[in-house]
Formats: C-alpha cells, sequence, structure tokens
C-alpha cells in the first residue's frame, strides 16, 4: 500500500504543494487511497473544476491498476481548509 500512496503524492506534487496534500488509506480494508487537496489554485473554480484538475494528474502520471486502487479527493481553497478543520488541533469536523 505505501507504494500507490507515495505514486499518488508525487502525481499531486506536479501541481500542488506538498503542505497541501494529503493522502491516506480508505476504505473499509484500507484498500483505496483517498485524501485532500488544498490549493489556491481551486479559488473561483467549480467543484467539477477542481476534480477534472486532480483527475488530469492521475491520468497523467498513473497507470490503469493505480487508477483502480482511487477514492475520493476533496479539494479546499485555502480560506475554505479554515472553515472546514478545526486549526486547534486540525481534525476535519465538516
Amino acid at each position: 500500500m505505501e507504494a500507490i500512496l507515495m505514486r499518488v503524492q508525487k502525481a499531486l506534487q506536479k501541481e500542488f504543494s506538498h503542505k497541501g496534500v494529503h493522502v491516506a488509506s480508505v476504505g473499509l480494508n484500507g484498500e483505496r487511497v483517498g485524501g485532500w487537496v488544498i490549493s489556491k489554485s481551486f479559488e473561483g473554480l467549480t467543484g467539477m473544476e477542481r476534480q477534472q484538475k486532480v483527475w488530469k494528474l492521475f491520468d497523467k502520471y498513473l497507470d490503469e491498476q493505480d487508477h483502480d486502487r482511487l477514492g475520493i479527493f476533496l479539494t479546499f481553497t485555502p480560506l475554505e481548509k479554515k472553515i472546514q478543520f478545526d486549526e486547534k488541533d486540525g481534525k476535519f469536523f465538516g
């Protein structure tokens, strides 16, 4: 699982800051990879446009086998991150 986590993280970091990328095992048995991306580049974009930006990176840098293991990736602007995350303890509460 670590190998795919690293490949997904590296793909996202081609476009986004490493500080704004969080990748983790998700799903009932941790068989999928999901996470979130925080970037100023999402400002003014619709949810669909944000997802297209993320998935274009996956299309470019990951193979079909990796694609089959991808889960949900949430996208936030820095301001949205402040609203969605409790900055005191860093836990998602939204």
